[in-house]
């Protein structure tokens, strides 16, 4: 497929909170030192990092770490109308779709709509 995402973010109130949650349902932590930015992390699909994310509105922006603004912010953007994520894919090895299923479900409350 070429290039892809080798890592997500969730922004979610309390990142060590969403964090200690996914690990007391399964997740496994990242404890690595080369993550992109210094937030807690746990190991998705094929490895890949799923950050929880809690720098925004009033605590910044989780893009300050690697982006320079340019021109002026719009602190309430308009946006384009994006209210759900209406689906996730991932190439997963063959009999590993009910695994990766479970694992989104039932740490993040996925459901099929």
């Amino acid at each position: 497929h070429g290039p892809c995402a080798a890592s997500m973010a969730w922004r979610v109130v309390d990142a060590k909170h969403a964090f200690d949650h996914a690990v007391s349902k399964g997740a496994t932590p990242y404890e690595g030192t080369d993550k992109a930015l210094d937030v807690p992390a746990i190991v998705g699909i094929g490895g890949s990092l799923l950050y929880f994310i809690e720098a925004y509105g009033e605590k910044g922006s989780a893009y300050d770490a690697e982006f320079a603004w340019l021109g002026e912010r719009d602190p309430k953007p308009e946006g384009v109308g994006f209210y759900f994520l209406d689906h996730l894919t991932h190439n997963v090895y063959r009999g590993n779709m009910d695994k990766w299923w479970d694992f989104y479900r039932d740490l993040f409350r996925f459901k099929q709509i």
